[in-house]
């Protein structure tokens, strides 16, 4: 794959297209410019962020990831800057237009998104108030998508507490690298078996409250919940990278049919 492509996640971009469409048409909206200008605001947005998490997490990698496109200088940062300042800018300004036609509502929810994203990326204090900030960015996504569905803060509270669940088991399968770089993580801070309880546990809540969704949901936090229970790298990575995140999908893809 190539390194520019391969930095932008695409697996991460091509969701910050389906789970919003997929909203979109659960709740029944109708109207293309409104679809179009939230679709288009939240890619670039997410696209930012994602950039920004890669540079940030440049260090970290360096010990445990050498072969991804920056720590093995595959890619220029010149460049990925520039990247991450127009997709920040056509993100907001997507949002801007938005919130001119549709209500200034909408701003408050994307500068919230980008705002909690930014306190994850720049604070290297990545503990508890860390993946907050993260589980918080996806809230205020989903939010731009169903308000004014009371439902839809449901849905975006459940996938809020998996992001959390799941952005810690990642911060435990990293925790030498972020230790050697000097990151503050959960588990750093907190310890691995202690961080394995509150992951399980939080889990456990988004699972029960999955009930309410649909299937894949429920799966999404089995599989989070076993990835903190196993100890094997190679079962561990298949699980929490690969099939957790299908099922995600899978689960805002189900909303559309029921």
């Amino acid at each position: 794959m190539n390194p520019y492509l391969e930095v932008m996640r695409p697996g991460l971009c091509l969701m910050s297209i389906i789970i919003p469409l997929s909203l979109f048409l659960h709740f029944g909206f109708i109207d293309i410019k409104q679809i179009l200008f939230t679709i288009l605001s939240i890619f670039f947005i997410n696209l930012s962020m994602s950039l920004i998490n890669e540079y940030m997490d440049k260090d970290t990698d360096s010990f445990i990831k050498p072969y991804k496109p920056i720590p093995s200088g595959k890619v220029n940062l010149k460049v990925i800057s520039n990247i991450i300042d127009l997709s920040l800018i056509f993100g907001i300004l997507f949002l801007i237009i938005l919130s001119i036609q549709y209500g200034y509502v909408y701003i408050i929810f994307g500068i919230l998104a980008v705002v909690s994203g930014f306190i994850y990326n720049f604070f290297r204090e990545r503990t508890l108030l860390g993946n907050i900030s993260l589980g918080l960015s996806y809230l205020f996504a989903i939010l731009l998508c169903t308000y004014p569905n009371e439902y839809g803060i449901f849905i975006g509270i459940i996938f809020s507490i998996l992001t959390i669940t799941y952005n810690i088991a990642v911060q435990i399968e990293d925790y030498v690298g972020d230790l050697k770089a000097g990151l503050k993580t959960f588990p750093i801070k907190y310890g691995i078996f202690t961080s394995r309880i509150f992951g399980i546990l939080l889990s456990i809540i988004g699972l029960i409250m999955s009930f309410y969704i649909n299937i894949f949901f429920i799966l999404s936090f089995i599989m989070v919940i076993i990835s903190y229970i196993i100890n094997k790298k190679e079962l561990y990575n298949i699980l929490l990278r690969k099939i957790t995140r299908i099922l995600m999908v899978l689960g805002f893809l189900y909303l559309v049919i029921r």
